[in-house]
């Protein structure tokens, strides 16, 4: 029974995303703003930072249990507002332990459903008409439960907060509708960045800026962004994980931008959706007697046809017999097909069904396969 206990609260923490963190620590103070004011940092699933001014306080996400603890124990009365960067789990999953007093909330406008709506996004079967959607597997990842914004930001608005101003920065590109904040504050110019970029000029996720399944979308979106920070010619970025950057943050984030341009060039497939001709998007294969088949090899075929990659190929030998490799055409088509190969390309029979990996599109129509083939 104890083995059992121990199995169930580590799956619980794998659920919450904690074993992928660090623990949490004391918080550490970065910034002197002067008047009195200070920037504090505490780690967890996500840097928290909170601007500390007499006994009120301005917090920037919500990854860490003790913020509203710490915070009331060294005499903060109340937490004013709750900005976010944007919608992710780790960023969001404590608001309600970060808060005193009559906290607010406010986060991103164009990701407004996703913390007000999330059920609408966490679906065990999204389809290809869902928003936010990669051919059926969202990008997107809310916290499960609803959190209530009492205020929607949109980029170029500006928080005004104890005669402070941070303004929002649109930062798209980690999340569809991130934010970062810029504050001036003396010879400090601070942009509370989020998760666009890590200590080093790297990403922080790969797959949070895949939103198009290799049409770079995601990742052009974060080359703009990293184009307005390096416009905002800071002096300190304070990201969401990872150290800060306060070692050349203008030159992190242009060489940052310089990587992502190379990875979109040699990343993104080499013709546009919906625009291209089969010939233009298969260079190899050539035209067969079968309808959309075409010839890779002498005794290989696949489908070729515009915009259109089912994932299924199929290897006759000269006796008849095939392998076929992978199954994801739609049975009515597929039988069309085999049908067709029978008549005009001598296939007899189809003795396996090897399958690359789990995904539906390459194993859907495998059972099949076996009990008709």
């Amino acid at each position: 029974m104890k083995k059992m206990q121990i199995v169930i609260v580590s799956a619980a923490l794998s659920i919450a995303g904690l074993l992928c963190f660090p623990a949490a620590a004391e918080p550490e103070k970065i910034l002197d703003l002067g008047n009195g004011r200070s920037v504090y940092r505490w780690l967890g699933s996500c840097a928290v930072y909170g601007i500390i001014d007499g006994d009120s306080a301005l917090v920037i996400d919500a990854g860490n249990t003790h913020v509203a603890k710490d915070l009331k124990d060294a005499g903060i009365k109340s937490i004013d507002w709750i900005l976010f960067t944007h919608h992710h789990r780790e960023q969001t999953w404590l608001h309600g332990q970060c808060k005193i007093a009559e906290t607010k909330i406010a986060a991103p406008d164009a990701e407004r459903d996703l913390f007000e709506k999330p059920m609408d996004f966490r679906k065990i079967m999204p389809s290809l008409n869902d928003r936010f959607s990669v051919y059926g597997a969202s990008f997107v990842r809310p916290w499960i439960k609803p959190i209530h914004l009492d205020r929607t930001l949109k980029p170029g608005e500006v928080v005004e907060w104890h005669g402070l101003q941070l303004r929002c920065i649109d930062s798209r590109g980690h999340s569809p509708g991130a934010l970062s904040y810029a504050l001036q504050a003396g010879e400090h110019r601070i942009v509370f960045s989020g998760d666009t970029l890590r200590d080093g000029s790297q990403l922080v996720t790969w797959f949070d800026s895949e939103w198009d399944y290799g049409y770079g979308e995601g990742l052009k979106a974060l080359i703009e962004s990293v184009g307005r920070l390096i416009g905002e010619n800071p002096t300190i970025l304070l990201p969401s994980h990872g150290p800060i950057i306060n070692k050349d943050p203008l030159g992190q984030l242009t060489t940052y931008k310089q990587r992502l341009e190379k990875l979109l060039k040699l990343y993104v497939r080499g013709y546009g959706i919906g625009t291209t001709a089969p010939d233009e998007q298969d260079l190899v294969s050539k035209p067969t007697a079968v309808e959309d088949i075409g010839q890779v090899l002498p005794h290989l075929y696949k489908f070729k046809k515009k915009n259109d990659w089912p994932n299924f190929a199929i290897l006759i030998a000269d006796s008849g017999r095939a392998l076929v490799f992978d199954a994801g055409v739609g049975r009515e088509r597929l039988e069309k097909t085999l049908n067709q190969m029978k008549e005009k390309l001598g296939l007899k029979s189809i003795d396996a069904v090897l399958v690359t990996h789990m995904h539906g599109d390459h194993v859907t129509d495998a059972l099949y396969l076996r009990d008709q083939w």
